[in-house]
């Protein structure tokens, strides 16, 4: 793969997963003939529902998502899934991950031989895209290029913090007092854009009167009234005007009222010791086994 090919939106078409060897077998078992016989008949039985009457009927039937799985989708299109907080390389590699989710979920929804995706397939995707996230994260990232993306996202989410107690401050306050001036500028820079660019935008920047110096002093401040940048809470614009917004939980399972409490684990990791970086291990969810069955 070309290095132009992880930024033009090719290497972002393909589902990455990270696979490692975990034994020597000379004389792996043999899978028992019954086992691959029961497995090809369900594979055929699912092709012959997902067909319907093609080719007499060229026809294509529409898959919808229930009332339930919609709302639960329409919480991580807004939350994880439109995170942009772990540098440029990886959120582009990481842009399809929305319909990719969809896709997956569809075809759970037709090895179970129904039209309508539930929760369960969209909780059962999830699981996947998270860990093609974690695997892009290992493969595509270095040990100081990660480090530089969290320190950015942390600084992101003490930006917003900072914000939500003093109102609007210029970016030489952030620096000297949100950060006591411990922090490079290249990050703190990099924290403010990461805002900027979010969908719908996090903050705001107002250009000031020109000073004696000739330069327009920038000052930054929350667009919505809550606190964002914490773990589980996202923005969506409300029904008054386009600058006013609401927070709602943005973990799979909660809903604005309920507890931000997520249903899905996310793959584990270890480190390793030759880059000090997350490894993705086992995929790790709530039925595995069913996934597999499935």
């Amino acid at each position: 793969m070309q290095s132009r090919e992880l930024s033009n939106g090719f290497a972002n078409r393909f589902l990455i997963f990270w696979a490692e060897r975990e034994r020597i077998e000379a004389f792996p078992t043999v899978t028992h003939s019954a086992i691959v016989n029961d497995l090809a008949e369900r594979t055929r039985e699912v092709i012959r529902f997902a067909l319907g009457n093609y080719p007499d009927t060229a026809d294509s039937v529409a898959m919808e998502l229930s009332p339930e799985a919609r709302g639960e989708y329409g919480r991580l299109y807004t939350g994880e899934l439109s995170e942009t907080l772990d540098g440029e390389k990886v959120t582009s590699l990481l842009e399809r991950r929305a319909p990719m989710l969809l896709r997956i979920a569809m075809l759970f929804a037709l090895t179970d031989l129904v039209l309508v995706i539930e929760v369960r397939h969209l909780r059962a995707a999830l699981a996947w895209t998270r860990f093609h996230r974690d695997s892009v994260r290992f493969i595509f990232s270095d040990a100081a290029g990660e480090d530089a993306a969290r320190e950015s996202s942390d600084a992101a989410r003490k930006i917003v913090v900072y914000l939500s107690k003093h109102g609007r401050v210029s970016r030489s306050d952030l620096h000297r007092k949100c950060f006591s001036g411990h922090l490079a500028s290249a990050r703190i820079d990099e924290a403010l854009d990461s805002l900027l660019m979010d969908t719908p935008p996090t903050i705001d920047v107002v250009q000031g009167v020109q000073g004696e110096n000739g330069k327009r002093q920038k000052s930054y401040g929350l667009i919505t009234p809550c606190v964002l940048g914490v773990p589980g809470v996202v923005a969506h614009y409300g029904g008054v005007s386009p600058n006013t917004r609401t927070c709602v939980s943005g973990l799979l399972g909660s809903d604005k009222g309920k507890p931000n409490t997520p249903i899905t684990r996310t793959a584990q990791t270890e480190k390793t010791p030759e880059t000090g970086m997350n490894r993705p291990t086992a995929l790790n969810t709530p039925n595995n086994h069913s996934l597999m069955q499935r």
